[in-house]
């Protein structure tokens, strides 16, 4: 899952922090027309497994690494570039928190 290259490191962990939010909320949308509180759990829930990832990215950045993820979707001609470097886990972590609030 994860490669060492040289000060960065490669890991799939960055593409989790940015897609979940995203899946679910169009799965909490939904789910929230059924039953308004499982909905409200789901949401608090995903945003609580968004924190442990970004919580799980600590000893790595600590340490001086970059986390860096290059991801191509579907063959397309474009590519998704994410990197976690002190300053973005820092901020990862605020807005994260914030949302568990």
């Amino acid at each position: 899952m994860e490669e060492l290259s040289g000060g960065r490191i490669t890991s799939v962990l960055p593409a989790i922090v940015v897609l979940i939010p995203f899946l679910s909320a169009v799965i909490a949308f939904f789910l929230t027309r059924f039953n308004r509180r499982a909905g409200e759990i789901f949401t608090v829930s995903s945003i609580a497994v968004v924190f442990a990832a970004i919580f799980s990215m600590y000893s790595t950045v600590t340490a001086g690494y970059v986390i860096y993820g290059r991801y191509a979707f579907l063959s397309l001609p474009f590519t998704v570039s994410v990197r976690f470097d002190a300053l973005s886990f820092f901020l990862a972590m605020i807005i994260s928190f914030l949302w568990l609030l």
